[in-house]
């Protein structure tokens, strides 16, 4: 019985911490307020203008993801420009 309580909170754990890492991939959230469900927010919006899309229709609003860090932007290697032609070249000792 005990190893049943153990199973369930380390999948209740990995699956929060899924979660985390998925709601901090967006910068932006939505919430929505409704009698019935109380409050409910989801950050799935890559953009401002995707999220007040969703929002008009859902009488939400949006709000920047407290939990979202920014990536650092992939770079490609810098190559050396190729030199004109008949332009004198370096050799290489």
């Amino acid at each position: 019985m005990r190893w049943v309580a153990a199973v369930a909170l380390l999948l209740a754990g990995i699956s929060a911490a899924s979660a985390q890492s998925v709601a901090s991939r967006y910068p932006w959230c939505m919430g929505i307020q409704s009698s019935e469900q109380g409050q409910s927010i989801s950050c799935p919006f890559s953009t401002f203008e995707e999220c007040r899309a969703e929002a008009s229709l859902n009488r939400g609003w949006c709000f920047p993801n407290p939990r979202y860090v920014a990536q650092a932007p992939e770079t490609a290697p810098q190559s050396q420009p190729e030199p004109p032609p008949g332009a004198p070249t370096k050799r290489r000792r």
